[in-house]
C-alpha cells in the first residue's frame, strides 16, 4: 500500500469514527462485559439495518458477528464484511435478539460492536426510560406491590444518571451486571414493572440538586448500612445506619435471607484467601475472626492468622472469598465467624451490602400501605424527589467520541 493511500484511508477512518450520533436521553450500556464472547448471533424478524457513512444498508434478519483482530466480521446473506465497528438496529424499532452461547436476550435501541484488544465489545444505546424498564424487571419481583416497584424505578433511574460514564475507559456509561445494575433488555419486562416506570417517568432523588448515590440491596438484615466495610462514602448524608423496623418488627424479616449460616472447610477457605495478596494467610490458616464491627453490626476488620497475622478490610475480604467460593455462601458482611474443628462457620443476617433501600423492607412497607415517596424518604432521609429532563446536549464525559458516547445534561424542574 502506497503511503499516500494509507494516509487517506487513515483520515477517512478518523472522520468515520468521529461522526456525531447524538439522540435524546440515551444511555450506553456495555453488554456481556464479564462473559466476553468472541462470537454472537443477532436476529430480528423485521430485519436488521447497518448504519454507516454510506447510508443505511439492510442485512436481512440474521447476522453472525465475530472479532477478527482489530476489526469485527459480519456474516449475512452469504456475504462477509470486515469493518472497524458496526452500528446495527432493528427495522421499525424491532428489538434485536442476541445469542451468545447459552445466553439469549432481546434489546431495544441500537447495538454497536467493536474490537478491543481482540475482545468483542457490545454496546446497547437505548433511551433512559427503556433502560430503567429493563432494570426494574430484573432487580425486583414483578408481582410485588406497585408502590415498591415505583420506589425501585426511581432509585434505578437515579443510580443510572448518577453513574453516567462509570465505565468511560471501556467506552460506555454503565454495565449490565450487578456492578452497576442488572439489565437484560426486554425479556423480563411485565405490565406491572412497565407501569411503575411509566408512572415515575423522569423522577430521581437529589441532594442539593445533584442525583444521589441511590444504592440498594435485597435484604439489610434489620439494619441499614452507611459504608462498605472499613471504607466510607463521602458526601452521602442521606445514607445512614438505622433500624429497619415496622410495627415493632424488622421490616425485612420475611426475607429468606434474613438469617443465614454457612460453613467452609479450612483448606478451601485458605485457598480462596490465597488468591489475593491482601488476604493471603500463606500455607496455613490458623484463625479468622471479626475484630471490629460498625454500628450496623457489619464487620469492618477481620483478623487473618496464618504464616503471619494481618488485619484486613472485611468488605474487601468478603469479595475475595465470594469470587472463589460463590456469592451465595456469605450473603452479607453482617456476620460473625468462628472456627469449629476443620471448618469455619459464618452466621449472619441479610443479603447484599445493606446500604440504602432494603428491597424486602420496601415490600413490607408497601404492603402496609406506604407510598413510594414515603418509602424513599425513609431509606434516603433528606433526599428530594426531582423531575428531570435529559437534554440532547454534548457535554464532557471523557468517553471516546468515535464510539458515539455523549453525556446527557440533567436539569431539575
Amino acid at each position: 500500500m502506497i503511503p499516500a493511500f494509507r494516509t487517506i484511508r487513515a483520515l477517512l477512518l478518523l472522520l468515520m469514527l468521529s461522526l456525531p450520533c447524538r439522540a435524546d436521553g440515551l444511555i450506553r450500556v456495555g453488554l456481556m462485559r464479564v462473559a466476553k464472547p468472541d462470537h454472537v448471533t443477532i436476529s430480528c424478524k423485521a430485519g436488521i439495518m447497518l448504519d454507516s457513512l454510506m447510508g443505511q444498508q439492510p442485512l436481512g434478519g440474521r447476522i453472525s458477528i465475530s472479532v477478527q483482530g482489530r476489526s469485527v466480521e459480519l456474516k449475512a446473506n452469504g456475504t462477509t464484511k470486515r469493518i472497524m465497528s458496526a452500528s446495527l438496529r432493528g427495522v421499525s424499532g424491532c428489538p434485536v435478539t442476541i445469542v451468545a452461547g447459552r445466553r439469549i436476550a432481546r434489546f431495544r435501541g441500537r447495538l454497536r460492536f467493536w474490537s478491543n484488544e481482540g475482545n468483542l465489545v457490545i454496546l446497547n444505546e437505548v433511551g433512559l426510560e427503556d433502560y430503567v424498564r429493563g432494570v426494574v424487571a430484573n432487580e425486583m419481583q414483578h408481582d410485588w406491590p406497585a408502590e415498591a416497584l415505583k420506589a425501585q424505578a426511581v432509585i434505578a433511574r437515579t443510580l443510572a444518571v448518577r453513574g453516567l460514564g462509570a465505565h468511560r475507559s471501556e467506552g460506555f456509561d454503565v454495565c449490565d451486571g450487578s456492578h452497576c445494575q442488572v439489565y437484560r433488555g426486554v425479556g423480563a419486562e411485565t405490565p406491572a414493572t412497565d407501569a411503575a416506570v411509566r408512572s415515575t417517568a423522569g423522577m430521581i432523588l437529589t441532594w442539593h440538586g445533584s442525583p444521589i448515590m441511590s444504592l440498594y440491596s435485597s435484604c439489610c438484615g434489620g439494619m441499614t448500612a452507611a459504608s462498605f466495610g472499613a471504607g466510607s462514602l463521602s458526601n452521602t448524608p442521606y445514607l445512614k445506619v438505622q433500624k429497619d423496623t415496622l410495627n415493632g418488627s424488622y421490616a425485612c424479616r420475611a426475607s429468606p435471607h434474613f438469617d443465614w449460616a454457612s460453613a467452609f472447610d479450612a483448606g478451601a477457605l485458605a485457598s480462596a484467601l490465597n488468591t489475593d495478596s491482601r488476604t493471603s494467610p500463606g500455607s496455613h490458616l490458623r484463625d479468622m475472626r471479626v475484630i471490629r464491627s460498625d454500628s450496623s453490626g457489619r464487620a469492618q476488620y477481620l483478623l487473618i492468622d496464618g504464616d503471619r497475622e494481618r488485619q484486613v478490610d472485611a468488605y474487601m475480604c468478603w469479595n475475595v472469598i465470594c469470587r472463589q467460593l460463590g456469592w451465595g455462601g456469605i450473603k452479607s458482611t453482617r456476620f460473625r465467624v468462628a472456627k469449629n474443628g476443620r471448618a469455619y462457620e459464618f452466621r449472619g443476617h441479610g443479603l447484599g451490602h445493606g446500604i440504602g433501600l432494603c428491597q424486602w423492607g420496601a415490600l413490607a412497607r408497601a404492603k402496609a400501605g406506604w407510598t413510594s415517596s414515603r418509602i424513599l424518604a425513609f431509606y434516603y432521609p433528606g433526599a428530594k424527589l426531582s423531575k428531570t429532563r435529559v437534554e440532547n446536549t454534548l457535554e464532557k464525559r471523557n468517553l471516546p467520541a468515535w464510539r458515539c458516547v455523549y453525556v446527557s445534561r440533567l436539569r431539575s424542574e
